[in-house]
């Protein structure tokens, strides 16, 4: 069994160390183990229009 939370972060959201930022409605997706509370991962989803890269 597991648990998928996810939630929305209203604002700013920096990823990736500072290299973007998703400036507004990031969505955020993370998958956890129920019986051990190990997580197995999380994920970040920006809108499209919403992000700002500064990789070159």
């Amino acid at each position: 069994m597991v648990w998928i939370v996810s939630g929305f972060v209203q604002g700013e959201l920096r990823m990736s160390k500072g290299r973007s930022v998703c400036t507004d409605n990031a969505k955020l997706v993370e998958l956890t183990d129920a019986e051990t509370g190990d997580s197995f991962g999380r994920s970040i989803y920006c809108p499209p229009n919403n992000q700002i890269n500064f990789m070159p």
